[in-house]
């Protein structure tokens, strides 16, 4: 399969040409968009100043999201070890985390003697989005589920961490483009996928804890009955962009903390096993991430002819914060395994085991290969 020379989109990618010189037109963009604007980067935040101006206001300086993974698990050390904050970690259970995530943290948080909290949201929720996207038509499954989780996430930190008073939630992601400043009013309500998930699969009781996850943003929540929540949602959706960010200042700050430093996805890798949070072998995220991930790339490799994460982990060779010769490798490796249908048949298996599916199940285009 023909690639780009400078990144690893496929010439079967969305839009996508090619020069004489075997260059994507998104490589292209990127560089001209660098030439007009002088290749100026936006400024980074002062975090040593941030967060020095809130330590000490509640029990905890900084809430961490940590999945795991090479990237939260170097910023949980970084936080605590180098700017010296009171730092909770945060993990959302959504009960396909993969053993050798469930490993590193613990073994992270005991290396680093740092509090860490566990929240398992209803399985049966987790359950009902997968099953309800891999079942139906979508032009890839895992844009829209890790959109879904990520969401998720982000709206369970800013519950807790509004509640607890901490000024702070600290993500490990990179140039993903998934989080909003705060968690908007309504938050993943907000969401026409999801919305459409949560009135045509969902029961009173997941409804209930759903609805629940915002009843900081809405004192008089309680009082809402689920049947309103369509009419609850349509005044959210409705709210002024200027009111709903006036109001979400209030609520804890996002930061994406590695954004702001000198992000080096080899150097973290090295650095978290040397410290010894990780063992050798167990930093990469095709073992720490979501099992589902598994399955997402063999039904969007499948359905759209290249790896579902190949638009990001462009983006980060783009940037200079991930090597190509070695993602390259990866990738071509699976998509040969999936053309063969020998990519990770284990994983896969016991994923839809746990959804209560079958492949018969599952949405494949009718010009798959």
């Amino acid at each position: 399969m023909r690639r780009c020379n400078r990144c690893l989109l496929p010439e079967n990618y969305p839009g996508i040409y090619f020069n004489h010189e075997n260059v994507c037109s998104f490589c292209l963009d990127y560089q001209n968009i660098g030439r007009t604007q002088g290749l100026k980067e936006k400024p980074k935040l002062n975090l040593e100043r941030i967060f020095a101006e809130n330590k000490n206001k509640a029990d905890y300086d900084c809430l961490v999201c940590f999945s795991g993974g090479k990237d939260s698990t170097y910023l949980l050390y970084l936080l605590t070890k180098v700017y010296r904050l009171r730092v909770l970690a945060y993990t959302c259970d959504t009960g396909f985390l993969s053993e050798v995530a469930h490993n590193n943290i613990k073994n992270t948080v005991e290396k680093l003697n740092v509090e860490h909290i566990f929240l398992s949201p209803p399985s049966s929720i987790y359950k009902k989005i997968y099953s309800y996207i891999l079942s139906r038509p979508n032009q890839g499954c895992q844009g829209i589920i890790c959109g879904i989780c990520f969401s998720i996430l982000r709206d369970t930190a800013t519950r807790l961490a509004t509640v607890m008073h901490i000024p702070f939630i600290a993500l490990g992601f990179v140039g993903s483009g998934l989080f909003p400043n705060n968690s908007p009013l309504g938050g993943i309500l907000r969401n026409d996928i999801f919305h459409n998930i949560y009135s045509h699969a969902f029961n009173e009781e997941e409804k209930r804890y759903i609805l629940g996850l915002y009843r900081y943003q809405l004192p008089m929540s309680k009082m809402i009955p689920t049947s309103l929540t369509p009419f609850l949602i349509k005044i959210l959706k409705r709210c002024p962009h200027k009111l709903s960010r006036f109001v979400t200042k209030r609520y804890p700050r996002i930061l994406l903390a590695l954004e702001e430093s000198e992000y080096n996805e080899e150097k973290i890798s090295k650095e978290v096993v040397s410290l010894g949070l990780i063992k050798p072998g167990n930093e990469g995220p095709e073992v720490t991430n979501c099992l589902l991930n598994y399955l997402m790339i063999y039904i969007d490799t499948k359905n759209l002819g290249y790896n579902p994460y190949v638009a990001s982990f462009s983006n980060l060779v783009r940037t200079g914060m991930a090597k190509r010769e070695m993602w390259i490798a990866v990738f071509e490796k699976w998509l040969e395994e999936v053309k063969k249908d020998t990519y990770a048949n284990e994983e896969i298996g016991l994923v839809l085991e746990k959804l209560n599916l079958t492949k018969e199940d599952l949405y494949f285009s009718k010009n798959r290969k």
